[in-house]
């Protein structure tokens, strides 16, 4: 049974569990992924693109959305790490998210 999250530009891919949020799973796996507010939905610097797997996390609520209209290189598939929390849905599942403080160019490619 695998449950996991794909970290790209990286190519990492790390169990997940329930409850769990992207940032961490990321910080966990010592992911290089920022969070200048502490995983607190204060800034954007955990920034993610779902490029797949979506349906495994819950949904993004109010404030989150809030938060990603000041989001560089923000896309309809984008989530902050800090607020996009695993639910478990299947029993096999992977759930692919891009970066997108790598570069905000190669962010937009994933649109």
């Amino acid at each position: 049974m695998k449950q996991s999250v794909r970290f790209e530009p990286a190519g990492l891919e790390e169990p997940v569990y329930p409850g769990d949020t992207l940032l961490d799973v990321a910080l966990a796996a010592r992911i290089a992924l920022e969070h200048e507010c502490g995983g607190n939905c204060a800034c954007t610097t955990c920034h993610v693109i779902i490029s797949g797997g979506a349906e495994y996390l819950t949904p993004p609520e109010q404030v989150e959305l809030d938060r990603l209209e000041e989001a560089e290189a923000r896309c309809s598939q984008s989530r902050l790490a800090c607020q996009a929390i695993i639910r478990l849905t299947a029993e096999e599942f992977t759930i692919s998210a891009f970066i997108a403080g790598e570069t905000a160019a190669t962010a937009q490619k994933e649109c």
